[in-house]
């Protein structure tokens, strides 16, 4: 296949001309059946947008709800709320000994 159009698929910020226009049609879109609805807005998990903060403000009411990897959940397949990655030692051997816990990054600074 080739592209016919190529200007459509330019944009010069990802999170103006692309993200913030999608967010607002999904809100109207669910608000159109459920008015009330909060509206949970999850920017990309990686790249340099999962850095940057809502470039408007949100739809009301939302929620800006960013990814957050907890290692446990991840490997083990199942949350316990009493137990994450964030309460093992760097170097603890968890999952009953199968893996050693990594040590933890800050990810959001003074969030």
């Amino acid at each position: 296949g080739r592209v016919l159009d190529n200007s459509r698929f330019r944009c010069d910020s990802w999170m103006d001309d692309c993200f913030v226009p999608f967010v607002q049609r999904y809100a109207g879109a669910i608000r159109k059946h459920m008015p009330h609805a909060v509206i949970g807005v999850c920017p990309p998990a990686f790249g340099e947008e999962s850095r940057k903060p809502f470039p408007l403000r949100l739809p009301e009411p939302a929620l800006w709800t960013p990814h957050f990897y907890d290692g446990m959940v991840l490997v083990g397949k199942t949350w316990t709320p009493d137990f994450g990655i964030e309460e093992s030692k760097p170097g603890e051997m968890i999952l009953g000994g199968l893996l050693p816990a990594p040590a933890v990054k800050p990810v959001f600074g003074g969030q």
